[in-house]
């Protein structure tokens, strides 16, 4: 029989993207070292582009000189993926939660994720 999982959600607002990062590494710690259970943050950016480890700026479809002027921001980060903007009344959710002890490997868990978000969106007509 498994023990009970808790999962603390954090309801932030709008959240500068380096200053929720910030956050995420110090969380991602403090969960290495059980010092905190999961955590998942709720939270807004305003205008920003992220660039995964791919660098695909040819998909950038600003001028990156224009970006200030529209008052967003260009960060380039160590994930995966190509470029996502993130901006106000868009719902994030950062999770930093045990893979292991779940059993999950990364692939394996946003492969779930995304089985699981593709069946919630069908429930409300989303294909």
């Amino acid at each position: 029989m498994r023990s009970p999982r808790t999962l603390e959600v954090w309801k932030l607002g709008t959240v500068n993207y380096l200053k929720s990062l910030k956050l995420q590494e110090k969380l991602v710690s403090e969960r290495k070292a059980h010092q905190i259970p999961d955590t998942l943050l709720s939270l807004q950016h305003p205008p920003t582009y992220t660039l995964g480890k791919r660098r695909t700026d040819h998909n950038l479809l600003i001028p990156e000189s224009e970006l200030t002027k529209i008052g967003a921001e260009l960060h380039y980060t160590q994930r995966g993926g190509d470029i996502t903007f993130h901006g106000p009344h868009q719902a994030i959710l950062y999770p930093i939660i045990s893979l292991r002890s779940i059993g999950f490997g990364a692939r394996n868990y946003v492969e779930t994720l995304e089985r699981s978000m593709i069946e919630f969106a069908s429930i409300y007509g989303v294909k």
